[in-house]
């Protein structure tokens, strides 16, 4: 009964644990961008052209590793969408 219980809970958590990796990836990608536009903008001269690359690199990190994964699945594996 508790083995049942606990294999249970056990791939509810690695199925969550595959877009985990995207979320986290992303995050750390995001602050990796943010840190380097820390180091570029209080050492050169074009501030608002790196807060500019900055922004857009960050939403271009969320577009690809949070939105197109979702967005693959839909459009050409419609097969895999289904809940679990």
């Amino acid at each position: 009964m508790k083995r049942r219980y606990f294999c249970s809970i056990l791939s509810v958590c690695f199925f969550s644990f595959i877009e985990a990796k995207f979320i986290g990836f992303s995050m750390y990608t995001t602050c990796v961008i943010w840190l380097a536009f820390a180091v570029v903008h209080f050492a050169t001269d074009v501030k608002v052209f790196s807060l500019c690359v900055a922004t857009n690199a960050s939403a271009y990190v969320v577009l690809i590793f949070l939105f197109f994964p979702k967005l693959y699945l839909i459009i050409f594996k419609p097969e895999k969408n289904h809940r679990r």
